[in-house]
């Protein structure tokens, strides 16, 4: 087996079960603000697997346009650990609309960046 298809494998399994994970916590209402945290999950198993489907494909195009996923993926990641670390920790009195603003507002302009820079 080619190390690549055993990364692939890791990625698979590993976004199987942070999926699994936001699932439960999703499902325990009971759970104090476990909402950022389980969304942490979502978007770090998409990049997990989108990962493992670069490292499957051969063409430079089919690399280039799961790496756009793979990276909203990523950049999702952040803002849902700050939100989940402070709401977990509660200090939830810091996250002010101008603190959600600016947290919230990095995802998309820098998807839109890299995007841009995909066109050119």
């Amino acid at each position: 087996m080619p190390a690549q298809t055993g990364v692939a494998i890791v990625h698979a399994v590993s976004a199987t079960i942070g999926v699994a994970a936001a699932l439960a916590i999703f499902r325990r209402r009971e759970v104090r603000d476990g909402r950022p945290l389980g969304l942490l999950l979502v978007f770090a198993a998409l990049w997990a697997i989108c990962d493992a489907i670069e490292l499957q494909l051969t063409t430079v195009e089919g690399k280039r346009r799961i790496s756009q996923i793979q990276y909203f993926g990523v950049v999702s990641c952040s803002p849902f650990f700050v939100h989940a670390a402070l709401e977990l920790a509660r200090l939830e009195a810091r996250l002010t609309p101008a603190v959600l603003a600016g947290i919230w507002g990095m995802p998309p302009a820098a998807h839109l960046r890299q995007l841009q820079e995909g066109a050119r």
